[in-house]
């Protein structure tokens, strides 16, 4: 797949075909990415790209 395909509101596993195993190790990279910890009771309920964008968003602003 290319960058420029993926929707915010793709479904993971109707549109992208991502299984269990994939969705696992893209909420790690985003983890890294995006230097948080998302709750894995969360991450799983994460259907769509939106979804998962908001878990990693901080929850409080960073310091200035």
């Amino acid at each position: 797949m290319r960058p420029e395909d993926l929707r915010l509101d793709g479904r993971f596993a109707e549109d992208y075909a991502v299984d269990s195993l994939d969705f696992v190790r893209l909420v790690m990279a985003v983890e890294a990415v995006a230097g948080v910890k998302i709750e894995d009771k969360l991450a799983v309920q994460a259907r769509t790209v939106s979804a998962l964008v908001d878990l990693a968003r901080p929850s409080q602003p960073a310091p200035l």
